[in-house]
């Protein structure tokens, strides 16, 4: 019996210490990790500013350039002239200077409406690289709460094995001690070591696979990857989730609709955009221009100009072999299929609606029935220790209550957990995972 009680003592001891040394890692603080350090998020974030960027009038072409021009030369030349009249000029060395100077501005008046529908486009697509990161936002949760489950779900089991290991070791000691009076086989002290092992080999395999998730959500969180904490065992689940509040907000909420939307508005601006190039374009063009030569020789000794210039330019392309009418036959084509695109994903999210929510009340009913075994199965376990202790049971069916009993403790924490993966699938698709 003190060996008994030193072994629950140790291990209370090792559970205790561990957790007061490491962190204790709530769900929401992991989301809140994973969206302020999370790679992912914080790349699609940046993509989004680019796009941001873009959405500018000038990109658009509604503003009017201006640049400035200068320049300047100097030459010696020699100079050997003979005129009609029978005058001979000859010099060598000439020197001569010019410098000129602008200002030049030219604007886009007209063309087809196709900066402003450009603009639309742009602005479009900036909106496009917010949902694109809202999506990234989503996925990163998605996948950090359920490595975090995971790891909850392992938690669970580990800390259920735990007791089950000190029923079979004081089990093992009730074998070794009829085995040293004479009253008990050899056969039941090593089934005992063997049930223990078992218990012992299957906490040692998901310690393992505890660490490794451990690793995977300390990457999802942005931070070292050896980074230790703990996560509680247990799971908290919703139950204020309607299926008719999530219908109405679905065409709303959901961000593939919303991506396909802002895909086909792109694609609308695209068709008018091939549309402006069936019509003329007419451009302002302005200048002030500063001009100056001076020559020692030749007729012009000195000449010096500067004063402002402006016109219109119209240009309209009559024909050109179809290639604007084609344009604008492919750019509708493309309209075309995003708009059935969108009318496939409505089919598709409405679909992935129904079904998470299937799921998620399928696991409601499967979870109560996994705990009634639990619990079922933990008395069972109990009770055939306790008729081991008074002689009156085989060990055969204390392995049968334990085996029972581990499978027991598997399933009931599955069930707790795949019910709130079912949770967090159906928030995803409606569009409320972000709001949770």
């Amino acid at each position: 019996m003190n060996k008994l009680i030193s072994i629950v003592f140790f291990m209370l001891s090792a559970v205790l210490s561990n957790l007061f040394a490491q962190e204790m890692l709530t769900a929401e603080a992991a989301v809140e990790a994973v969206l302020k350090n999370g790679y992912g998020i914080r790349i699609a974030e940046q993509q989004w500013e680019a796009l941001k960027t873009d959405a500018t009038r000038g990109n658009a072409g509604q503003l009017p350039s201006v640049g400035v021009s200068a320049g300047g030369n100097l030459q010696s030349t020699n100079i050997n002239q003979e005129f009609s009249n029978g005058t001979v000029i000859v010099r060598n060395g000439v020197g001569a200077s010019t410098l000129n100077a602008g200002l030049n501005a030219s604007w886009m008046l007209f063309n087809g409406k196709r900066m402003f529908v450009t603009y639309d486009r742009l602005k479009m697509a900036a909106a496009g690289g917010e949902l694109l990161w809202k999506q990234e936002v989503e996925a990163s949760i998605r996948e950090a709460l359920e490595v975090y489950y995971t790891l909850v779900q392992l938690n669970m089991e580990i800390k259920a094995r735990n007791s089950a290991l000190v029923l079979t070791n004081e089990q093992l000691l009730i074998a070794e001690r009829r085995f040293s009076l004479g009253s008990g086989d050899k056969q039941a002290v090593l089934q005992s070591k063997i049930a223990r092992n078992d218990i012992q080999s299957a906490i040692l395999q998901q310690k393992q696979q505890s660490d490794a998730l451990k690793i995977a959500l300390n990457r999802l969180m942005g931070r070292e990857v050896n980074m230790e904490f703990a996560v509680p065992d247990l799971v908290e689940h919703r139950n204020d989730l309607n299926l008719a509040a999530l219908q109405l907000e679905l065409d709303k909420q959901n961000i593939r609709l919303a991506l396909q939307r802002n895909v086909v508005a792109q694609q609308q601006f695209g068709v008018q955009e091939a549309k402006a190039d069936l019509l003329p374009t007419l451009q302002l063009n302005t200048a002030y221009g500063l001009n100056r030569n001076q020559s020692e020789g030749g007729f012009s000794l000195y000449n010096f100009s500067q004063g402002p210039a402006a016109g219109l330019a119209l240009n309209w392309n009559l024909f050109n072999g179809g290639a604007v009418k084609r344009n604008v036959a492919q750019r509708q084509i493309v309209l075309q299929q995003a708009q059935l695109q969108q009318a496939q994903i409505q089919l598709e999210v409405q679909g992935e609606l129904f079904t998470a929510w299937r799921n998620l009340e399928s696991w409601k009913q499967r979870q109560v029935l996994e705990d009634e075994n639990l619990q079922a199965a933990e008395e069972s376990f109990t009770l055939a220790q306790e008729r081991f202790k008074l002689g009156i049971a085989a060990l055969l069916e204390v392995k049968d209550a334990q085996r029972s009993f581990d499978e027991a403790i598997s399933r009931s924490a599955g069930a707790k957990v795949q019910r709130k993966l079912a949770e967090i699938a159906l928030l995803q698709v409606s569009g409320r995972l972000q709001t949770r």
